[in-house]
């Protein structure tokens, strides 16, 4: 049995064609695409168009040809975590959002805070009463202002160039 594993990484694509016919795992062939991923806005923002995974998976399949037509398996793994908001016929809406970027700090910041403020109400009610008294949530709605932060001034998504 063939296996073709695919990593789709943050700056390249790795691929190997693995023999498993045998009781080892055995590297047939593998090839890495590289390209090149947006950053901008000072380093907080960065993304990838979805066409450039799409051109070195196809460059990689091209390269291993005379083994694709063997394999049996695919064996995928990506870039984590991201986003890639799709319309409803899957096509891209924007370049996809990698784990570098940055443009939700100030919100992720303040979700810690809450939780972290809530652990520590937890963890007070545990040490006091011996377990969460069923309350506990409202308490931290109270104490916590847990309600949607504003709308963005701006759009997130939207791309801010340098001139």
């Amino acid at each position: 049995m063939k296996i073709l594993s695919v990593d789709v990484g943050t700056t390249a694509m790795k691929m190997g064609v693995f023999d498993a016919s045998g009781e080892d795992l055995d590297l047939v062939q593998q090839i890495s695409q590289d390209y090149a991923i947006n950053t901008y806005n000072d380093g907080l923002f960065s993304d990838i168009e979805q066409v450039k995974w799409q051109q070195a998976f196809v460059q990689g399949c091209k390269t291993m040809a005379d083994l694709i037509a063997e394999v049996d398996v695919i064996s995928l793994s990506g870039t984590t975590p991201g986003l890639t908001a799709m319309d409803q016929n899957g096509e891209a809406l924007y370049p996809a959002i990698l784990m570098l970027d940055q443009r939700s700090r100030a919100e992720a910041r303040t979700i810690i805070g809450n939780w972290l403020s809530y652990a520590e109400l937890a963890n007070e009610q545990l040490k006091t009463n011996g377990k969460l008294n069923d309350d506990i949530h409202d308490s931290f709605k109270k104490t916590y202002d847990v309600t949607a932060p504003e709308p963005a001034k701006q759009n997130p998504f939207r791309r801010r160039r340098k001139k």
